[in-house]
This record gives C-alpha cells, sequence and structure tokens, in this order.
C-alpha cells in the first residue's frame, strides 16, 4: 500500500445501510450475516492517535446520541470517526497509538438506531477539519473490504475489470439483486415473470419458493457480454460488483415442472419487497424492513 492509503474500518463485508446524513455528512455502513456478522471488528484505516473514546451505552430508542464511539486522527492530519460501537468490546484507550489494521472494538446497537439495527455511523474529516471525501483529502482507500456501494458514497474505488464468463450472485440472505432491462440503474428492472425459467427456478431454489423480482444469494449465471460493472444474463443486465466468479447450476434440468411443483405464485413479489432509491441499486430487502 502507498503511503497515503487508508484501509476500510470494518474489518470484512459490509453494505451502505442508509444514504449520506447531514450535519456533519456522513454515512451508515452494515454488515452481512456469513462474513463478520452484526459484531464484526472495526480496525484502524491508518497509522494515529485515538483522540477520542466514548463507552457504556446501550440502544437509547428514545435518545438520539451517537452511543459509544471512537475518534481516529490519522498521522497525515485527516480524521474518522465510528459511533454505535458494541458496548465493552473496546481493546484500545483514548490517547493510545495505533497502526494501520490494528483491532479497535466491534460493531453494536448502541444510541439512537433505527429499530435497533446494529450499523456504523461514519464520518471523515480532512487535515483543515472539513468533512469532505477520503478522496478529496488526497487518501486512497484500499480494498479490503468487499463493499456493496452506490457512486454517491464517501468510500470510492476505481471499478474492478470485469470479463464475460460465469458468476454467482453473492447477496446478503434475504436480499435481491435487480436484473435490470440495460446496463445501468436507469433502465427498468424485470419482475420475476420476465426472468428466464431457469432464472425462475433458481430464484425459487435458493429462496425457499418464494420468487423474487431480481436475483438472490446463490443463483449462478452466465454474463454474455460486460458493460463497465454490468454483465448481461440471459435474463437481463446486473451489477457483477455484487457477484463471485464461477459457480455451478444446481441440477434443475425441468425448470417449469420445478416452479409447478411449488403451486400457484404471486404475479410478482411486490408486496414482499422493501425498495431502494432507484439511483443506489444495492440489494433491497425482500422479507422484512431493516
Amino acid at each position: 500500500m502507498s503511503a497515503n492509503e487508508m484501509i476500510f474500518p470494518q474489518k470484512s463485508f459490509v453494505y451502505r445501510s442508509q444514504g449520506k446524513h447531514s450535519n456533519p455528512a456522513s454515512e451508515d455502513y452494515g454488515w452481512r450475516s456469513t462474513v463478520g456478522g452484526c459484531s464484526q471488528w472495526f480496525v484502524a484505516s491508518f497509522d494515529g492517535v485515538i483522540t477520542a473514546l466514548v463507552d457504556g451505552y446501550d440502544y437509547t430508542p428514545n435518545r438520539v446520541i451517537l452511543g459509544n464511539y471512537y475518534t481516529l486522527k490519522m498521522d497525515n492530519g485527516c480524521t474518522i470517526r465510528l459511533g454505535h460501537c458494541l458496548k465493552g468490546s473496546f481493546v484500545v484507550k483514548k490517547g493510545q497509538r495505533v497502526k494501520k489494521g490494528d483491532l479497535i472494538c466491534r460493531m453494536g446497537n448502541s444510541g439512537y438506531c433505527l429499530n435497533g439495527a446494529f450499523h456504523t455511523h461514519m464520518t471523515f474529516w480532512d487535515a483543515n477539519g472539513k468533512v469532505v471525501l477520503p478522496s478529496q483529502s488526497g487518501m486512497k482507500v484500499a480494498r479490503t473490504a468487499k463493499i456493496y456501494e452506490s457512486q454517491t458514497s464517501m468510500f470510492s474505488y476505481e471499478s474492478e475489470d470485469f470479463s464475460a464468463g460465469r458468476y454467482t450472485c453473492d447477496v446478503s440472505i434475504g436480499k435481491v439483486l435487480r436484473v435490470r432491462k440495460g446496463p445501468g440503474v436507469s433502465y427498468d428492472y424485470l419482475k420475476f415473470d420476465e426472468l428466464t425459467d431457469y432464472a425462475q427456478a433458481e430464484v425459487l431454489h435458493f429462496n425457499d419458493g418464494s420468487p423474487a423480482d431480481g436475483f438472490v444469494n446463490g443463483v449462478v449465471f452466465d454474463a454474455l457480454e460486460v458493460s463497465g460493472v454490468w454483465g448481461r444474463s440471459p435474463s437481463g443486465w446486473l451489477s457483477l460488483e455484487y457477484c463471485v466468479s464461477g459457480g455451478e447450476f444446481p441440477v434443475l434440468e425441468t425448470p417449469k415442472e420445478y416452479i409447478a411443483t411449488l403451486g400457484p405464485m404471486p404475479e410478482t413479489a411486490k408486496d414482499k419487497t422493501i425498495s431502494f432509491a432507484a439511483e443506489l441499486d444495492v440489494p433491497c430487502d425482500i422479507k422484512e424492513a431493516s
């Protein structure tokens, strides 16, 4: 890593659970059950000193506060703060010097968190004390965690190079990845009954027999062509940033017969879907709102 490259402060897989906030500008980031879980570790993004640390708060549904948090002043003058940390999980103290990658504490839901959700509230300041994107401060962010993000995320990365080939949908359990009519979020997404027969069978297979307006975790597909981060499956276009390379198709030789065994299907899964803003194009809940 370069001398001015920070690492993302969450140790493993995350996604933007909410958008940007203001006063000051910041973002909320979530977690994945199969990688790190809701109490995954936070690590030092850069060499520096812990200049503030608050511990002792539980979830406060009737009090709008940040809860337990820490502030890391980096050696280059930039500062990062993470809130809603897990009570009693800190392994550092105020004034302690840390190195990039050192463990600090765990994710929690202390303070005011919508519906008690485990997540972190993150803010970044440049050397002049102004809330900015890390890239605006001259910092680069290493890909040390897989992040489901939008183009408006504070922590932006250069897109990975994707190529045609086989992929497996890699979203959290209970999420759905939109399949669109073209390579971009400006295109409409397909409803369940607009997917190919085999894709419908895969969705039902991996989603406990329930339909969904898009691909769910485990669905395997071939990207026939690629445009940027978008790959065209036989059903339509989807973001390959939410997929992993490779995979094996499940044995569903007669998808129409498989679908028939599951009984009548609703026209769409719209009544079970919680939609995010289209421009975010992040996986959305299909079972319950978070």
